[in-house]
């Protein structure tokens, strides 16, 4: 039995889609930010206030609000 011409073509569209998938997602994956690094010098700002260093705090936050208009995307 002979399949037409179109129903390859269909097979093969759906065969390169299934397989192209998982590749655009992993692309989209790779561009969003890293933000664990921001939660970390929050945490330690947080440390710096509750244990009643100020200063060290508030260096933090600015550390932390300049790395944050750095990211990518952001809006």
């Amino acid at each position: 039995m002979v399949l037409p011409l179109a129903w390859l073509r269909c097979c093969l569209l759906a065969l390169m889609c299934a397989l192209l998938w998982p590749l655009a997602a992993g692309a989209q994956e790779a561009q969003k930010p890293n933000l664990s690094p921001l939660f970390v010098q929050i945490s330690d700002a947080m440390g710096a206030a509750k244990a009643g260093d100020e200063a060290q705090a508030r260096q933090q936050v600015e550390a932390v609000h300049a790395d944050f208009q750095t990211l990518p995307g952001r809006d």
